[in-house]
């Protein structure tokens, strides 16, 4: 049984009935991050479609390793979106990798000021350059409002390089929230690790002191 009464929708994919609450308010705002992110999902749609039979076929099995009732089209778009939105559209793959799986997880990523607007993210591992490294920073001057997080892109890189300088101009006592996560060259995301720092000095020099403690979660 398939379709809409009132606001539930009734939906059966492979041999399992699903029963959702469907939401009529819009929840993808104008941003240029969603703008973005919507112009890739359109580009991979196509790319998608122009696959031959036995590409599509391999993507269906993995999707059939991952948990859930993923399509062959959601895992193709799902592994495709953050590398062309991290790496570049060169990093496009056609075939899924072999099973699912999560790259090695940053290990002692800490933040250390390099002169009055910059900062050094560094990590021990891991150590390869077939897996990225990505930092996003959530400016918050006063107190931190979980309720207006706004995200944005810091830098990326092979971890191998194990250290990487990032300029960043800040006023005076502002507080800044940094997570960071890794890439691999399938697409395959680890959780995100966060950490928060300030600056500790006046308008002559905005030095860093890291307050935070690191934690995991899947943000």
């Amino acid at each position: 049984m398939s379709g809409r009464l009132g606001g539930s929708v009734f939906s059966a994919r492979k041999g399992v009935s699903y029963l959702k609450r469907h939401s009529f308010t819009q929840r993808q705002p104008n941003t240029s991050e969603q703008q973005n992110s919507r112009g890739f999902l359109n580009n991979l749609s196509g790319l998608w479609y122009s696959l031959p039979a036995t590409k599509k076929e391999l993507w269906e099995s993995y999707a059939s390793m991952r948990p859930g009732s993923l399509s062959g089209f959601n895992a193709h778009n799902g592994l495709n979106l953050p590398l062309l939105k991290y790496l570049g559209v060169s990093s496009y793959i056609s075939s899924p990798p072999p099973e699912p799986g999560t790259p090695a997880f940053p290990q002692d990523f800490t933040i250390t000021n390099i002169a009055d607007t910059g900062l050094t993210a560094s990590w021990t591992r891991p150590e390869s350059a077939n897996v990225f490294l990505i930092l996003q920073y959530w400016l918050m001057p006063g107190r931190q409002d979980a309720v207006t997080q706004r995200w944005q892109f810091g830098f990326s890189c092979a971890s191998d390089v194990l250290h990487k300088d990032f300029n960043l101009l800040l006023p005076p006592t502002v507080s800044v929230k940094f997570r960071v996560r890794t890439l691999d060259n399938s697409g395959r995301l680890s959780p995100w690790l966060h950490r928060v720092s300030a600056s500790t000095s006046g308008p002559a020099n905005y030095g860093w002191g890291v307050y935070g403690v690191d934690f995991y979660n899947n943000l």
